[in-house]
């Protein structure tokens, strides 16, 4: 389905709407749930490959310290695994599995975009383009912007 995006009251952070977060203390843990989300994951075979990603799968990981002085620091850790852009000519992609393509290979444009104008490259650009995919939007404030 259509994810929807929020701020959130933290300056620049933005969230996935109704999705809840789990704590988990020790790598055995982190794997069940990473498998959960694997298998959540949605795949579909193409005329290139019989197990398709059909999205980008992205897992924060945020970790808290209590630090001696009585302040928590807190750290994030983005990991994403992209879907690989298609050619809809090769891969025989039609309805449904069209659209997902388009919406690939559209996000995968635009971190492109978001990259180059982040270092420089961005011919001309006076902004970066965070809000033109869900993607770059929902990664903007570790991608350098706010």
């Amino acid at each position: 389905g259509d994810l929807a995006l929020r701020e959130t009251a933290e300056k620049g952070s933005v969230v996935i709407a109704n999705l809840h977060s789990e704590r988990f203390a020790s790598a055995e843990a982190f794997d069940e749930l990473y498998e959960c989300g694997c298998r959540n994951r949605r795949m579909a075979a193409t005329q290139l490959n019989e197990h398709s990603s059909r999205s980008h799968a992205v897992v924060l990981i945020r970790v808290s310290v209590l630090l001696s002085n009585g302040k928590t620091l807190v750290s994030k850790v983005h990991l994403i695994d992209l879907a690989g852009s298609e050619d809809n000519r090769k891969t025989g992609n039609h309805g449904e599995r069209l659209r997902e393509s388009g919406s690939i290979n559209t996000s995968l444009l635009v971190l492109g975009k978001v990259i180059s104008a982040l270092n420089g490259s961005n011919s001309g650009l006076v902004r970066v383009p965070y809000r033109d995919s869900k993607l770059t939007r929902l990664l903007q404030d570790s991608l350098g912007g706010s």
